[in-house]
């Protein structure tokens, strides 16, 4: 799969003056994908008066899970509107019911003070092995469900640093650096371009906060869901290039993880930050 699909799902249709209908990507899943959930409420989110300006924060709240088969109805309003910036919310529901609300704010452009985190000095994609050359150079050792979500469909190409956490239950370090890229050419208009970088954000971030305790977000023993997300748009991005996801998880308590993660490009600008907490429990 590649991201024209994608694409395809970002283009909601306009129901009304702030209301658009959305589709999901078929990714041989039982439940919507929640990066795409956020990503289309993006785009929902600046369509509702066609804003010029530019998302630099939002904050997501998954309340159910969504069905891929049936459609997403994204209702947006605009909660207020100065001179810098503007603050827009938006609800998605599925046959009625409340799936998602997501709060989003825009700024005007303007210079200031600027600083960031350096990257982490690590393996280039180029000396990582993709998905499928995993898949070829392990073939008995992966677990199953690893498998089987590494062959789902997908527009991403996702690199590790290393599988060895998918191979025993050794305990591990709260951290975590993988690449990602998506499969195609994505337009280089700002409000597409942040989308996606949504969508990915969301991908593998849950996982980080169970390797302490030598589990992975794929173990059978474990049920695993993202709760919310935020995220915070640094800079300009071309998420056609490969991205550095840095993560780490500060804690777990309760059944819930924390996790963070800082989005490089490659040659080491820091263009977004997330962090996300989910539900992991052992089952």
């Amino acid at each position: 799969m590649d991201v024209s699909g994608l694409i395809e799902v970002l283009n909601l249709e306009r129901t009304g003056p702030c209301k658009f209908k959305g589709k999901s990507l078929d990714m041989d899943a039982t439940r919507v994908f929640g990066g795409q959930v956020v990503a289309q409420a993006i785009i929902a989110a600046q369509r509702c008066d066609e804003t010029t300006r530019r998302i630099h924060s939002l904050h997501a709240s998954f309340l159910r899970p969504g069905k891929p088969a049936a459609p997403i109805e994204f209702e947006a309003s605009v909660l207020s509107s100065g001179r810098t910036f503007s603050t827009r919310q938006v609800n998605a529901r599925q046959n009625n019911r409340l799936l998602f609300t997501m709060n989003a704010s825009f700024q005007a452009q303007q210079p200031g003070l600027e600083h960031q985190s350096r990257m982490p000095a690590v393996k280039r994609p180029a000396e990582l092995l993709s998905r499928q050359d995993q898949l070829a150079s392990n073939p008995r050792n992966l677990p199953r469900k690893v498998v089987e979500f590494w062959n789902r469909p997908h527009p991403v190409d996702v690199r590790p640093l290393g599988v060895d956490h998918y191979l025993n239950q050794t305990e591990r370090a709260p951290q975590q650096n993988i690449w990602l890229k998506i499969v195609g050419k994505v337009p280089q208009r700002p409000l597409i371009q942040s989308a996606v970088l949504a969508y990915v954000s969301d991908l593998t971030l849950l996982e980080v906060t169970t390797l302490p305790h030598g589990r992975t977000a794929l173990d059978d023993e474990i049920e695993t869901a993202s709760l919310d997300h935020s995220m915070w748009f640094h800079r300009d991005v071309d998420v056609s290039q490969w991205l550095l996801c840095s993560q780490d998880s500060p804690s777990a308590s309760a059944s819930l993880g924390l996790a963070r993660s800082q989005i490089f490009m490659e040659d080491g600008i820091l263009v977004a930050s997330t962090a996300q907490e989910g539900l992991i429990r052992l089952i």
